[in-house]
């Protein structure tokens, strides 16, 4: 992907070249301007040359512009950067989607991409990551998934945006599914963000001494909301867990419930630790 960078770089000037263009608008001109709406017209104009443009990012960069002034011209673009087997455009393509604020796009992207588990996981990690409040519909469903991966991904979502009307499904799922620990984990975690998760502490703990990494790790990230004292000492076991990963989520939760001790190497991680511990315990 490293020749394409500098043509997205020439992508991100060109935006910057259609902002201003937009923007002129509210430039004081001593000399006769065009109307506001030949402006908005001629903004577009350069978003659709742009459309034919040699970047795959320049043509994303077009359709998002023009998806957010209501012209779904460019949509088919990004439908096929969806399914591209570069993850690089693949994402472009989907964060251009959750940036457009009009939710017309994103219910057609859900649509098409309805049979296809990683890209639903993508969409529902990105959905967090933008905070679209108006997607959690597709979300809530998504908790009913046949697909393991896609629940787990759903639960993550709501916790992250803090959907309480989700509460009872998910507390719900525990008496009706059968489920393996991994996803058992993250409603658990989903509990504890939505308000419910006090009540599950000694499960939660029970987590902790899984042989999984990726379970005793959410676990670790739950028991950072239970400022408990038993919450704190199994806390200050999985600080010492084989696991980095594990390590990484129990001192930043350690510290998160009045763990004084942890500071320090939690500091220590941040400071001196590999790339991606440090950016973890960030």
């Amino acid at each position: 992907m490293a020749g394409t960078a500098p043509k997205y770089l020439i992508g991100a000037v060109v935006a910057i070249g259609v902002t201003a263009l937009i923007a002129w608008k509210y430039t004081p001109q001593a000399a006769p301007r065009m109307p506001v709406a030949d402006d908005r017209q001629a903004a577009l104009a350069v978003a659709k040359t742009l459309l034919g443009a040699d970047s795959i990012f320049d043509r994303f960069l077009a359709a998002g512009t023009l998806l957010e002034a209501g012209d779904r011209t460019g949509y088919e673009i990004l439908a096929e950067g969806l399914v591209s087997q570069d993850p690089t455009v693949a994402r472009a393509a989907m964060d251009t989607l959750l940036s457009v604020p009009d939710f017309c796009a994103l219910a057609q992207t859900i649509e098409d991409i309805s049979e296809r588990p990683m890209l639903n996981e993508a969409l529902l990690r990105g959905i967090a990551y933008f905070s679209r409040q108006d997607a959690l519909p597709y979300v809530r469903d998504a908790l009913d998934s046949p697909i393991p991966t896609v629940r787990i991904r759903a639960l993550r979502t709501v916790a992250r945006l803090h959907d309480g009307q989700s509460l009872p499904h998910v507390q719900n799922s525990l008496e009706t599914r059968g489920m393996m620990d991994d996803e058992r984990a993250n409603v658990y975690y989903a509990l504890t963000a939505l308000g419910d998760g006090v009540a599950r502490q000694d499960d939660i703990i029970e987590l902790t001494r899984n042989s999984e990494t990726s379970v005793r790790e959410v676990a670790a990230i739950t028991l950072g909301n239970i400022p408990s004292d038993r919450s704190r000492a199994a806390l200050a076991l999985l600080v010492d867990d084989q696991s980095v990963r594990v390590r990484v989520a129990a001192l930043g939760s350690h510290v998160n419930v009045g763990g004084e001790q942890s500071v320090e190497a939690l500091e220590d991680v941040i400071t001196t630790g590999h790339r991606d511990h440090a950016i973890i315990a960030a």
